[in-house]
């Protein structure tokens, strides 16, 4: 038996099933958990924005949901205040958050350790400190409501159902471009960055080029994650600028498995079933209760599980495999143990 044929066909079917899966999803919801299904992929692609950052160059890049929110808030003012496309107000806040992420990691990329992380932290604070501020454009504390909703071609996606469809096609794209970015030759040079900048300088890599490339592709995540959730939820405020949405995120990283594609997946599923199953719980104060469990979850995550639950599933999966292809080495002429293959 090839293990190796074996193991893409394993990989493949289990892709192929995850599709299915995903497309014959809302066919088995209610409107409550197909919202949900909706928050989770938005979830998804800005957990992955971090995930490329921090699990692929190592930097802890606290600014990504400001880009979440500047790109939310550009799509609203453009199409409420100016009246244009929802799409067009897409390309401005993606091409906004391009020069913006070039200017501030032509300064912040340039430092290292806290000094990065006080800088992008600080960037966080001015964009939140302004949507609240600048109340004449950005409404202030009360936001910015009534979003268009997207269109293409006449189809409107203005039931749930119909717009988690949008929301699944721009995930699929998005998971596509970073599979194909950290398996190219740029994605190898981050890897080699992020394990040893000197090392990877010394072999003619630019660190600061490749930094830039995964910082600003971690911005563009960033941005169409908000503008997905600005068109869904048809209301923006400072809110998104603050803690709540960035503990989230960074906590499905972290659990589900930093450096691996399916990691921000498993996690972001994490953060938003869970808490649903706890608000059944009949106890006051449920909210913070939900910080502490999450707080003790990720402790414990880091201590026995440093690679996240995505990371120890395809530990464990890589186990297997090279185990069965060992013996099979070891002794070509047998028939391969069945329980051995992944």
């Amino acid at each position: 038996m090839d293990i190796e044929l074996n193991l893409r066909t394993y990989s493949l079917i289990g892709m192929l099933v995850l599709l299915g899966l995903a497309i014959g999803l809302p066919f088995l919801l209610n409107e409550y958990w197909l919202y949900l299904s909706v928050i989770i992929i938005i979830y998804i692609i800005l957990a992955m924005s971090l995930n490329l950052c921090l699990g692929y160059l190592g930097l802890l890049n606290l600014g990504y949901t400001a880009m979440f929110g500047v790109a939310g808030y550009i799509t609203a003012l453009l199409t409420i205040r100016a009246g244009l496309s929802e799409w067009i107000g897409l390309i401005a806040a993606l091409g906004a958050v391009v020069l913006i992420s070039l200017a501030i990691g032509s300064i912040a990329l340039r430092l290292k350790g806290v000094y990065f992380i006080l800088v992008m932290v600080a960037f966080l604070g001015i964009c939140g400190g302004t949507a609240v501020s600048a109340s004449g454009i950005t409404g202030g504390s009360s936001g910015l409501g009534r979003l268009p909703i997207p269109s293409i071609m006449g189809l409107e996606f203005s039931t749930t159902f119909k717009y988690y469809y949008l929301a699944l096609v721009i995930l699929l794209i998005c998971l596509y471009v970073v599979y194909r970015l950290v398996n190219s030759r740029v994605g190898r040079a981050m890897i080699a960055v992020r394990d040893n900048e000197d090392l990877a300088n010394s072999q003619g890599i630019n660190p600061l080029r490749y930094k830039m490339i995964g910082f600003v592709t971690t911005g563009l995540l960033a941005a169409t994650a908000g503008w997905l959730y600005a068109h869904f939820m048809r209301f923006i405020d400072p809110s998104l600028l603050g803690f709540s949405m960035l503990f989230d995120t960074a906590f499905a990283v972290l659990v589900g498995g930093a450096g691996t594609l399916g990691g921000p997946i498993v996690g972001s599923l994490f953060v938003v079933i869970v808490p649903q199953l706890l608000g059944k719980i009949p106890v006051e104060n449920i909210e913070a209760i939900r910080y502490i469990i999450f707080t003790v979850l990720l402790v414990v995550t880091i201590v026995r599980m440093p690679q996240g639950i995505w990371g120890w599933l395809k530990a464990r999966y890589n186990y297997r495999y090279k185990m069965a292809r060992f013996i099979t080495l070891r002794n070509p002429y047998c028939l391969l143990d069945e329980d051995l293959v992944p």
